[in-house]
């Protein structure tokens, strides 16, 4: 009887006072203010955006009103000390977005490489407009030194009351909370076609759902389905025909990962210059697949390293690197160790960066090299310059026993490319002088000429002839917010479809007898280490058959880690411009029942690589193919 009185009576007259409580509807106003901000950003669409201002000012109603009457009069100054938190939480949201096109979750921040990648480049992100999260600041300083009357505990329960029978009655008849609420507990958090729709608020309390979810019920045992989902990918099957395996046995191999480098500036000119003449040279005398694509998750540059040396995707949701740092590996150096390989890998950062020190010895390489064990005696942008970097390489690598295989990681055109870039050859620029494509240019321009010398040195070493080289790049440079100027520079419609190409690196294949080939069709990182195998007569285990080898004919699908998918002209695009998935094409559409297969696909590449990565079982179905093959 007595919460009835309250909520029939009492409850009404303590939201009332509430709402008129000057404080309390500053504080809710502008932080309704600040998400509705980071909606727009993020492309929310309208009636999602007054659902997502709705639910957040419910959310606001009940936890302020229990602060209220728990701080009294000093909840003014928890205003003031709330204000610039909440402030570096979603100005850090944003940051994170302009440069990922995706939010940060509780997990990245902790393991802070994925969050640190970005500090240097806070300047070039950072825009006027920002103030709008700090612009309240002074004005709660000025409130914290004026009392408010006291708030009791009994309006604060009358008004929470009242507040979940609110939440009770609007939930179910609104179509933005119906949608946060199902896709909290279903979907992908990291998605960005989800976050488009559940807004800023609802990614956040998605994301603590999960976060306790996964703390309380740990990795559950592998299921029976999963175990035949796991047996009907890697378990073996009939191979492709492999038309030049074993060909180049007992050459070395270098692979080099190149930052940031997408495969638009090959063959490209800024005022009659060529931005990368030495990588158009290359590719001219090599295997040049032009429609290579990146296929990185959460984990972005080490992502492309378990995808090109391991043959598998990184984690939908965590960095791989940092979750699967206990996990045993079968990658491409161990397969090359069994053969006789030495095997180095080597990184212009610190060990520590994005956990390698302990993964590149997880993956196999026996020995590593990071700043901290090469000379400083170049130091450009985050470490070590690349021209420096490769200089020492071939100082180490002439060293090794043969055969061998280098790993080499490449630092000096990270975002955000303003460093001054020590070009021999430098790049005029014109209108693009001082503009985001510009800088990006000019760093690859210096990465052209910093292979342009280690090909020059392998030569002069001796090592050219007898050495397989490979050179791919990690992930796109460009990110969504220079579209527009990226679109201008190529004299192109920047379109969903387009976006989705401009997400190709390159992949050159040089070979010791100067095969060369433009080889058109499409192709993934998850491919490199199936197709080096092939070249170099290594078996290629089960644990790598969601990859293929690159040299036979067969179309295959390339699996981007958000499920989107690309088969020949084919695209099936999820895009952080975009609300929904959409399918395009280029020449004659696919039936409905084809797209679907596709995606049941994709669906069962990612599923599966998953689980074998959690569940710790890339050994065993390493092993068990090799058992079974001879």
């Amino acid at each position: 009887m007595l919460s009835m009185r309250l909520f029939s009576h009492a409850g009404f007259r303590a939201v009332l006072s509430t709402l008129m409580s000057f404080d309390f509807l500053l504080f809710g106003a502008i932080l309704a203010l600040k998400a509705d901000y980071l909606n727009v950003v993020f492309g929310l669409q309208a009636g999602n955006r007054f659902g997502g201002v709705a639910s957040f000012l419910l959310l606001h109603l009940v936890v302020t009103t229990v602060l209220k009457a728990v701080l009294q009069d000093r909840f003014r100054q928890f205003a003031l000390l709330a204000t610039p938190f909440i402030a570096l939480i979603l100005h850090v949201d944003l940051l994170y977005f302009r440069y990922f096109s995706g939010l940060p979750s509780v997990q990245m921040l902790f393991q802070t490489t994925g969050a640190w990648a970005v500090v240097k480049s806070i300047p070039w992100l950072v825009k006027p407009e920002d103030l709008i999260f700090y612009f309240d600041l002074p004005l709660w300083w000025f409130l914290a030194r004026h009392k408010v009357n006291a708030y009791t505990l009994k309006r604060a329960l009358g008004a929470v009351l009242l507040a979940a029978v609110l939440l009770v009655v609007y939930v179910p008849r609104n179509p933005h909370m119906a949608n946060v609420l199902g896709m909290v507990f279903v979907h992908d958090r990291f998605h960005p076609v989800y976050l488009k729709q559940i807004g800023i608020v609802g990614y956040h309390f998605q994301d603590l759902y999960w976060e306790m979810a996964k703390a309380m019920q740990p990795n559950p045992p592998l299921s029976e389905t999963d175990r035949e989902l796991l047996d009907h990918v890697f378990l073996p099957g009939q191979m492709e025909t492999r038309p030049l395996v074993g060909k180049y046995a007992g050459k070395n191999l270098i692979v080099i990962q190149a930052e940031s480098l997408q495969e638009f500036v090959l063959n490209r000119s800024v005022e009659g210059q060529p931005i990368t003449p030495h990588l158009n040279a290359l590719a001219q005398e090599s295997l040049n697949f032009s429609n290579h694509y990146h296929q990185i998750g959460p984990g972005h540059t080490s992502d492309a390293e378990i995808l090109t040396q391991q043959a598998l995707f990184g984690l939908p949701d965590e960095i791989a690197y940092w979750a699967l740092r206990d996990t045993a590996f079968y990658s491409l150096p161990e397969a090359l160790t069994a053969r006789g390989y030495s095997t180095l890998s080597m990184h212009g950062n610190n060990g520590l960066f994005f956990n390698r020190l302990q993964m590149h010895k997880r993956l196999g390489f026996a020995k590593s090299l990071f700043l901290e064990d090469l000379r400083r005696d170049d130091l450009l942008g985050m470490g070590l310059s690349d021209k420096s970097f490769f200089k020492q390489a071939v100082e180490r690598l002439k060293e090794l026993p043969k055969p061998f295989y280098g790993f080499m990681i490449t630092l000096s055109s990270h975002h955000p490319f303003t460093d001054n870039f020590p070009n021999e050859v430098p790049l005029k620029l014109g209108a693009l002088e001082d503009t985001s494509v510009g800088r990006y240019l000019t760093a690859v321009h210096y990465l052209d000429e910093a292979i342009g010398e280690l090909v020059a040195d392998l030569k002069a070493e001796g090592l050219w002839d007898e050495t397989v080289v490979v050179v791919y790049g990690d992930h796109n440079g460009m990110i969504w917010d220079d579209r527009q100027d990226l679109a201008e520079f190529l004299g192109i419609e920047m379109t969903p479809i387009s976006w989705a190409k401009l997400q190709r690196v390159p992949l050159i294949v040089h070979l010791p007898d100067g095969v060369a080939k433009r080889i058109d069709k499409t192709a993934g990182q998850i491919d490199l280490a199936p197709t080096i195998a092939s070249l170099l007569g290594v078996d290629v285990p089960a644990s790598w058959r969601l990859g293929h080898d690159l040299l036979t004919d067969a179309e295959q699908q390339v699996t981007f880690r958000d499920g989107g998918w690309i088969k020949g002209s084919h695209f099936y695009v999820r895009s952080a411009d975009m609300l929904q998935p959409m399918y395009f094409n280029d020449d004659a559409a696919w039936s409905p029942e084809q797209v679907d297969e596709e995606l049941r696909l994709a669906g069962e590449r990612l599923r599966a690589s998953d689980l074998v990565l959690k569940h710790d079982q890339v050994r065993h179905y390493s092993e068990t193919y090799q058992e079974s093959s001879r």
